[in-house]
């Protein structure tokens, strides 16, 4: 596989990076996984994980210290914020075969003022949240 099978999804309100996150991952609207989804997140009522599981997407939680992005995998990471201060924001990265290159997809891309990471990998402080491997997202995109 040459080229990334995330397509990137803007986020739609100012608070809903992981709403486009899951959307970048399972090709499912964003208007979508935000209204079924997004309030209760922001209570803290429902989780990603909760959601990933209700979907039936196959995925691993990943340890808060790891920093190995595996190859041939896509990652929700979770990064401090460029656009809110103490804020944090959530992101899409996608490692290639060789594991030697990567696609960012930040939702902020293309939002008119903000700022965003990108695949210069300006990241110095991340935490990988959800690991998923190229097959599981493609099949579960076939159902």
């Amino acid at each position: 596989m040459s080229g990334s099978i995330i397509n990137h999804v803007m986020q739609t309100l100012a608070d809903n990076c992981v709403s486009a996150s899951l959307a970048m991952i399972t090709g499912i609207d964003i208007d979508n996984i935000t209204r079924h989804f997004h309030e209760d997140y922001l209570e803290g009522t429902y989780d990603t994980h909760e959601m990933l599981t209700e979907l039936g997407i196959k995925y691993r939680h990943c340890l808060s210290s790891e920093r190995v992005l595996k190859p041939n995998h896509v990652y929700i990471v979770h990064t401090p914020s460029l656009n809110i201060r103490g804020g944090m924001h959530s992101i899409v990265i996608q490692m290639n075969v060789a594991g030697d290159s990567w696609w960012v997809f930040d939702p902020n891309s293309g939002k008119k003022g903000k700022r965003v990471y990108d695949n210069n990998f300006n990241l110095v402080s991340w935490c990988p949240d959800f690991e998923f491997t190229i097959d599981d997202i493609l099949e579960f995109r076939q159902r």
